[in-house]
């Protein structure tokens, strides 16, 4: 993975970021959140507002892979056996892929980009709803959310976050069966052309 979709990849968590932020400023202070002007989308703003979320984006990811990890080794465990701690067969078998078929393990980061997304809109998605109903909760409705508007937005984020987090199993597995099945394959020809070079060593 390069650093452009790293940094790409955060952004896109960190966007998602801001809503719940500025959400979250603006029931506190009692501003009135409305459709964004032009203005907001100027020069002077645009870049503070992307450095930001950025910024954000890091702190979002990094809770992310801290709530997710129980969910994580419990499916580590699962194929690569051993206790939920334990992630010994898994380093070892994704070096070989890393040093030996650095092609297969470019096309597993990819998935890796979009699992990140995944559980970092899956916190966006939850933080966003539960910014909502505390702000209206408290008497502070946001640019006229209120009973039923927001229990469908509720709805909607609820599904949001459920589908991500339906996404992120989904990756996490298929990339984990591909590195059980493709790094073992490679360690067996790794050891039979071992064999081969031995015996004509021999002959010669």
């Amino acid at each position: 993975m390069t650093t452009t979709h790293l940094f790409v990849e955060l952004l896109v968590i960190g966007l998602g970021a801001l809503i719940w932020l500025g959400l979250l400023v603006a029931g506190l202070f009692g501003y009135e959140v409305g459709p964004l002007r032009g203005t907001w989308l100027s020069l002077e703003t645009i870049f503070p507002l992307l450095t930001i979320a950025y910024l954000v984006g890091i702190l979002v990811d990094r809770a992310a892979d801290f709530v997710f990890s129980f969910w994580d080794g419990r499916l580590l465990a699962r194929e690569f056996g051993g206790s939920r701690r334990d992630k010994t067969r898994y380093y070892e078998l994704r070096r070989t892929l890393i040093s030996e078929a650095p092609e297969l393990w470019k096309h597993l980061e990819y998935g890796r980009s979009r699992l990140r997304i995944c559980r970092g809109w899956f916190v966006n998605a939850v933080l966003i709803a539960s910014v909502l109903t505390a702000a209206c909760a408290f008497g502070r409705p946001l640019a006229g959310i209120h009973g039923f508007h927001l229990f469908l937005g509720d709805l909607l984020l609820l599904v949001l976050a459920m589908g991500c987090a339906a996404c992120w199993y989904e990756l996490n597995r298929k990339e984990y069966r591909k590195i059980n099945r493709q790094a073992p394959w490679i360690e067996q020809r790794e050891r039979q052309a071992s064999r081969t070079l031995r015996r004509l060593r021999r002959r010669l």
